[in-house]
């Protein structure tokens, strides 16, 4: 899997290569595959142990992320498409991405706990687990980006005067 297509139409040396709308298909991917192993891992754990509170719980955790995914992958993705030229932009847009999640996240979870009824230790604990995937997914996403396009390094004085 890679992790952006380049649009080969701009040069030959690919220096000014510009990342086309893959990345958000590539983002979209990781979150997704990030959510279902978490949600499949959860539901494993909870099948052992057989409390309804925690299955309600999990109900509302995994709402409460599925939209905070969905609110934080155009920002990841926007990130991964400025990462070649401007990586300080993609470190900008991850940390962005963490906030908003956060706040989506708990926000959504402590709606549901107010005025849904949902239970709120079991809900709380149970949205950890799906913040940290999402997290690993994204940073992996946007690390394989920029390791894959690191800039060449620069000539050093040294190098021109010896020339």
């Amino acid at each position: 899997m890679t992790a952006m297509a380049v649009n080969s139409s701009s040069s030959s040396s690919g220096e000014d290569a510009v990342p086309t709308a893959t990345s958000t298909i590539v983002a979209a991917r990781a979150v997704a595959a990030a959510f279902v192993i978490t949600a499949l891992l959860l539901l494993g754990a909870l099948a052992l142990m057989n409390d309804a509170t925690w299955w309600r719980g999990l109900a509302a955790a995994t709402v409460a992320t599925l939209m905070a995914a969905v609110a934080t992958i155009p920002i990841i993705a926007w990130g991964m498409r400025s990462a070649p030229t401007r990586p300080e932009l993609s470190a900008a847009a991850f940390f962005i991405a963490t906030a908003a999640r956060a706040v989506v996240t708990l926000g959504a979870a402590m709606l549901a706990i107010k005025l849904g009824g949902y239970p709120r230790t079991q809900t709380l604990l149970l949205v950890v687990p799906y913040y940290f995937a999402l997290l690993a997914a994204e940073t992996v996403c946007l690390a394989r980006l920029l390791w894959t396009k690191a800039p060449s390094k620069p000539t050093t004085t040294e190098e021109k005067h010896d020339a």
